[in-house]
């Protein structure tokens, strides 16, 4: 094999791995959040993205925390039209009573949008929050990842913190790629 053939081969390797890791996934929605403050008193300020389509901008967001202490809207999100949501007349869990809640805003096709903070008074800050979303736009959507599909879709899932570790199997698999390339340049040399 030449040199040229095994750094390609090195290449695709790490690319596959990183791939399967899910570094490369995208969801229509997506929801992160950064934590400041200290141990009972934190603020979570969490980030939407809007990858659904060109058509459809989020206009309800809502998270799922112990209490309702809402501290920050971005642009014209109200935060005091809803006290709690329940997603289950929508296709949506009957069981997960939001508590946090901003609507009437937008947020269009590409963008990510901050500022939708939150004060938890927990003494260790979350590292998971159930979240939802609602959009409306022209076209359908019809992708199989909605609770509420249509032109008004929903969407549903968990929050991780942005500053979260990776979890231990990104880390093997990427760690496994790391080996593959030095292996075939040991073997090189």
């Amino acid at each position: 094999m030449t040199r040229t053939f095994k750094y390609w081969l090195a290449s695709a390797f790490v690319s596959v791995t990183l791939a399967l890791s899910g570094a490369s996934s995208a969801s229509p929605v997506t929801v992160t959040y950064d934590v400041t403050g200290t141990s009972g008193n934190w603020v979570l300020d969490f980030s939407v993205a809007n990858n659904i389509n060109a058509s459809q901008s989020i206009y309800f967001f809502g998270v799922d925390l112990s209490a309702r202490d809402i501290v920050a809207s971005p642009g014209a999100f109200n935060p005091n039209q809803f006290s709690t949501w329940n997603n289950c007349p929508y296709g949506g869990s009957c069981t997960t009573i939001y508590d946090n809640i901003w609507i009437n805003g937008s947020i269009g096709y590409g963008t990510t949008l901050s500022g939708f903070k939150v004060h938890v008074t927990d003494l260790a800050a979350p590292t998971n929050v159930a979240w939802y979303s609602y959009a409306s736009g022209g076209t359908s959507y019809t992708g199989a990842d909605c609770n509420h599909c249509g032109t008004n879709p929903g969407f549903s899932g968990t929050a991780s913190n942005a500053a979260a570790v990776p979890e231990p199997g990104t880390i093997a698999l990427f760690g496994l790629g790391l080996f593959a390339v030095g292996a075939l340049r040991r073997k090189s040399a």
